[in-house]
């Protein structure tokens, strides 16, 4: 993948994040609890995967393309 792709992932994980954020502390929401912490930690865990691929940790995942196939 490239810069622009992981940005997303990160820009996907902090809206995940921040919506998880948005319901807490909301008295009358009908959203779950544990609905919340799944939205917080999944946008957080995005944002991690994002942050490794920017920073070129993930070049040994399988299925990836490498930048020399994606080019084509």
């Amino acid at each position: 993948m490239n810069k622009p792709g992981w940005i997303g992932v990160i820009v996907w994980g902090a809206f995940f994040a921040g919506f998880g954020l948005s319901y807490m502390g909301v008295g009358g929401s009908d959203i779950a609890p544990q609905n919340v912490v799944f939205l917080i930690v999944g946008g957080m865990v995005t944002c991690l995967t994002g942050v490794i691929g920017l920073a070129g940790a993930m070049g040994w995942a399988p299925g990836l393309p490498t930048e020399a196939e994606s080019c084509s």
